[in-house]
Parts: C-alpha cells; structure tokens; sequence
C-alpha cells in the first residue's frame, strides 16, 4: 500500500473568505507540497511538517466555486535506499463550503389568477443583498414543462457554486405531448434600496397553469 499523508480539518464547512487550519500528518517527516483548487488552482505552497505532524493554513478564496480541494505530497529523502529515491507520500481532501452568506432571499406577491394578455406587476422583496446594487427577473414557465420543486432544482446558487444536477430524474423535462411548453421571462428590475422592485409580465394567450422563478443576483450574491 502507498504510503498516505492524513489530513484532517477543523470542521466539516467554512464560508468564503475564511481562513482553514488543517492537521497534516504525513508517514515521516518531510517537506509537504501543497495545492488548493476549486475549477481552478488557486495556489500551491511548501512547508515542512515534523514526522509527528502538524498543520498548514489555508484561506478559502471569497469567490470559491463549490468545494475546495486541499491536496498534500509528502517529499522526503530516501533512508537506506542505495538508490537514493526520494520517498513520496499524498493525501487529498475536500473542505466544504457554506455558502450561506451569498444568498439572496426573495419573496414574491403573486395573483392567484391572470387574463390572456394580462401585465402583472409582481411585486417582489429581495433580502440579503446588503449595500451591493440587486437586479431581478421573473420567469413563468408552462407548469407542465417546469422543474421538479425543491432547492437543488430551483436554486441558482446551487447551479452555479455547487454544480447540482438541475435535470429531472428521468433525464427529460416533462410537457404535453405535442404542445410547445410556454416560458417567458421579464426584463432585469434594479432592486432599490429597500430590498423592493416592481416586475412587469405580460402573459400571452394560455390556458393552464404557469408556475413564476424568480431569479435576482448581487455583485457577489445569488437567490
């Protein structure tokens, strides 16, 4: 079996923009090659750890994009070796990531019933954003056609920063048979600075159910 460095870190999530402590503890003592990445990798530095272990810092980049991977190789001189051949230990791990603080909540008021070519104005409340300029659209999706229901199906921030698979379980979107699914989607509203904005959308000649996503986004936020 190769030889393996164990990494442990100091608990199971952290937020974008903290600092990470990990316990490293590789076979023997050695200079221990570090590198983090997400999509891209994000750096990589040296540092000796004692035989008996220790631990190395790393900063969780504000713009991570899902998990983070840590990945350690242990590099060694070679002992007793008539070779010479540096001895080699890896070990990797994945540090999660709560990416609560990026997201947006939204609140949409909606009538329970709307005319062919009926504008809506949808009011809509987008709390989280802070002091960062907000935008919003709004979607309406024939009911039929439209993802299940559920954060993984419906959240952009779990489409973007975790990679969810938005698809349906069976691989295809449902819809009646024959019929082109009806979706529709407002201009971009700018939030104003009470969390508040007024959507207009304009709904065709249709008959049945459409179900409203509202998607609004921040400088460095989602929901």
């Amino acid at each position: 079996e190769a030889p393996h460095v164990d990494l442990k870190p100091g608990k199971t999530a952290y937020a974008p923009g903290e600092g990470a402590d990990i316990a490293v503890k590789p076979p023997f003592e050695s200079d221990v090659i570090v590198s983090v990445a997400d999509r891209a990798l994000r750096t990589v530095f040296v540092q000796h750890i004692a035989a008996a272990g220790g631990s190395i810092h790393v900063d969780v980049p504000h713009d991570v994009a899902g998990d983070l991977a840590v990945t350690v190789t242990a590099i060694a001189p070679g002992s007793g070796q008539p070779s010479g051949m540096a001895r080699r230990a890896t070990g990797s791990i994945q540090l999660g990531i709560d990416h609560a603080a990026r997201r947006l909540a939204i609140k949409l008021g909606v009538p329970g019933k709307a005319t062919p070519a009926q504008t809506l104005q949808i009011p809509v409340t987008v709390t989280g954003a802070g002091d960062e300029p907000a935008y919003i659209v709004v979607q309406a999706i024939d009911d039929a056609a439209a993802p299940p229901t559920g954060r993984s199906a419906l959240d952009p921030l779990d489409f973007f920063l975790d990679g969810a698979d938005t698809a349906p379980a069976d691989g295809t979107a449902q819809s009646h048979p024959g019929a082109q699914p009806l979706t529709l989607q407002s201009d971009v509203v700018a939030v104003d600075k009470t969390g508040k904005a007024m959507v207009p959308l304009t709904i065709p000649d249709h008959a049945g159910k459409l179900r409203l996503i509202a998607i609004a986004w921040s400088t460095s936020k989602l929901g």
